[in-house]
């Protein structure tokens, strides 16, 4: 009783009558808790505070009650006690008309403030629930069935509550419902965060299920709500079509193991990760799981007890037969298995095929971890989130990287949006301040103007200073304004740009002149993009790039032939003739004693006179390796090609192109850091 005497005293309300009733509500309210499930009554507690605290600010005992809102009778109302020869149900009942009885005799809204209208608006929620969870006791197997609309335009938060209120539903709040929680999942789209009721005063959900306490101001959808319990399993809006759905008892997670390993080593690497070498429990599953991919072999959940057992163990340790029972699913390949030698131990699954094996534990194969889950509970790995709903598991990305690249040509806010959009990426915004230093220390070998302003993702949305959004829509970004800005001068700054230089934003005019820009691209956990001199991938702290080296390797080809046609060979496997742009290459090619010969070397004479330096490369270049024979090169147009005499130390001479020789071709590797 101190902490409604406290609340009385606070909001200035005498002791009696008011007090008199919240000791009834009180005692009421305790005796029923008890009698409800313990999941029941935690969340049933936790709402009668929810009133009293919601309740008290509103309280008007007599007078006049100057709103729009409200219209309170003043007329004392009777409090009910408890009544053990009821049901939990029809007790329910009695306290939510108890509290309904006195909100329409005392509530008074006056003003027209947003929290306030939204506070009484969950007050009459919250009273309304308690009838819900009646119907739920007098009849157990009713389906639970709810609306959903979402909001076309986005909004802070207060406004969501109204605009919902507006349309006679509430802001979404499934509160530990857990199979509540998954109708409203169901119902979302793949993309977006929006507003609900959840445990922050500001709270924001997805289709992953995951709540985010976001910023009250921030620009979302509205997640509306409105239903009760039902004898029909669905129903129908003008918004929506809503089914209950059944939750699974759990689902399966599967992580793929690409490392190949013996099947011990396989069968431990998963019981590291809480989970086990995966084994299918029936047909189904088996088929699902082959169907998953149908080029891969791989290790499968099963090992003989000993080497002469026909009694096999699953990966989690239940032991069985040879051809499975309830617990473990088998499709042997025809003759299998056969213990070759008493030395085919292990299990191991032919997706291509379809059908098992029993092979020696020792070889190497990959392999896949497996673990159930229960409806609603989650799973992480090293790159995914996954949570089992009503639909089945559902994976995003752990976490995300994004990916800058420079563009050289200039163009139009519009045009830098449509260049971008057509290489999978938009026009660079920054979710972070990390992202937002990554993209300012793009390579400083940059050839761009680094004092030049460009283009960035953003576009403005209304008239104030935080209406903004990328250009892919969300509200969910970080800026670095310049001082003053953004001032939207003479209400035409619609679109934003940086000054690279001084590393600050600015709104302007989006129809201004054409600027630089660059492009955004997001990568998932542990995606790998090659570029033209690096390879980046995503990880956990974010996008890490390394130098990529062309490096050339030297392959060997048999055969004396001319040198067109030596080009021409060489050409099919994306090569040249053999030839070096240094010393280190040249040591390399000559680093091989099985071949000591003489072969031709893509070089090729260009003139007009007989110099060394009227030599080109076979793909073009003017810089090669020279190490010329003493006096060599001397027969002008008349010796356009070169041979090397890997017997005389390499040393080059011109000849004839139509002579015959043998040939090496010159391949180039792609290969991350430098050349070995």
């Amino acid at each position: 009783m101190k902490e409604i005497i406290l609340a009385a005293q606070i909001a200035g309300i005498s002791a009696t009558p008011f007090l008199q009733f919240w000791r009834d509500i009180d005692v009421f309210s305790a005796q029923l808790a008890a009698d409800l499930p313990s999941s029941q009554a935690i969340s049933f507690n936790d709402r009668i505070e929810r009133i009293k605290e919601l309740a008290f600010p509103f309280y008007k005992s007599g007078g006049e009650c100057d709103s729009e809102y409200t219209f309170p009778t003043f007329v004392e109302v009777d409090s009910t006690q408890y009544d053990t020869r009821l049901s939990e149900a029809s007790n329910l009942k009695n306290l939510a008309a108890m509290l309904d009885d006195w909100v329409s005799s005392f509530v008074c809204l006056e003003g027209n403030m947003v929290e306030d209208k939204k506070n009484l608006h969950v007050l009459g929620r919250i009273v309304e629930n308690f009838v819900t969870l009646a119907k739920k006791f007098e009849g157990e197997d009713a389906p639970e069935f709810y609306y959903y609309e979402i909001s076309e335009e986005l909004m802070g938060r207060d406004e969501a509550a109204n605009f919902c209120y507006g349309k006679d539903m509430w802001l979404a709040e499934p509160g530990i419902d857990v199979a509540r929680k998954q109708m409203l999942i169901d119902f979302l789209p793949e993309e977006g965060q929006f507003w609900f009721d959840g445990t922050y005063s500001c709270s924001s959900i997805d289709k992953t299920g995951v709540e985010n306490d976001e910023a009250c101001e921030s620009q979302l959808q509205a997640l509306c709500e409105a239903g009760e319990l039902s004898e029909s399993t669905t129903t129908t809006t003008t918004t929506t079509t809503t089914q209950t759905l059944l939750p699974p008892e759990d689902c399966l997670v599967l992580i793929r193991g690409e490392e190949h390993l013996t099947y011990d080593d396989a069968r431990d690497t998963c019981a590291d990760d809480g989970m086990n070498l995966y084994f299918s429990k029936n047909s189904d599953q088996f088929d699902d799981f082959i169907a998953e991919d149908i080029i891969r072999t791989e290790w499968y959940g099963l090992k003989r007890t000993s080497r002469y057992s026909n009694t096999w163990v699953t990966s989690d340790g239940v032991e069985g037969p040879t051809y499975g029972n309830d617990y473990y699913y088998v499709r042997w390949n025809a003759g299998e298995p056969n213990n070759s030698n008493y030395n085919e131990g292990c299990a191991m699954v032919n997706m291509h095929k379809g059908t098992m094996n029993d092979i020696p534990c020792d070889r190497k194969f990959a392999y896949t971890c497996a673990k159930m889950i229960s409806f609603g509970e989650e799973h992480t790995s090293d790159d995914e989130r996954c949570i089992c709903t009503a639909t089945g598991l559902i994976c995003k990305p752990k976490y995300t990287c994004a990916l800058f690249e420079k563009q050289r040509e200039k163009s139009s806010f519009d045009g830098a949006k449509d260049q971008c959009a057509q290489n999978n990426a938009t026009l660079a915004f920054f979710k972070t301040e990390q992202e937002f230093e990554q993209f300012l220390d793009i390579d400083e070998d940059d050839s761009r103007d680094r004092d030049d302003e460009e283009w960035i993702g953003y576009e403005r949305t209304g008239l104030g200073v935080d209406d903004w959004q990328t250009v892919d829509g969300s509200t969910d970004f970080f800026v670095e304004w310049k001082n003053g800005e953004p001032d939207n001068d003479d209400d035409n700054e619609f679109c934003a740009e940086i000054d690279i230089k001084k590393e600050e934003m600015s709104d302007v005019d989006c129809n201004g002149k054409d600027k630089k820009f660059s492009c955004r691209q997001e990568l998932i956990a542990g995606e790998i993009i090659v570029k033209e001199k690096e390879i980046c991938e995503c990880t956990e702290d974010g996008i890490e790039c390394e130098r990529l080296s062309q490096c050339p390797e030297f392959v060997r080809m048999e055969g004396a032939i001319t040198y067109a046609e030596a080009k021409a060979e060489c050409a099919e496997l994306n090569g040249h003739v053999a030839f070096f742009e240094d010393e280190d290459e040249f040591d390399k090619f000559m680093d091989d004693d099985n071949f000591k010969r003489k072969e031709w070397i893509g070089i090729e004479f260009v003139g007009p006179y007989n110099s060394q330096s009227n030599w080109r490369t076979a793909d073009g270049g003017e810089e090669y390796y020279r190490y010329w024979n003493f006096g060599e090169p001397n027969g002008g147009w008349g010796e356009p090609c070169a041979e090397i005499d890997m017997n005389n130390r390499g040393k080059y001479n011109d000849i004839k192109c139509d002579e015959k020789r043998e040939f090496s071709c010159r391949i180039i590797k792609i290969t991350r850091g430098r050349c070995d």
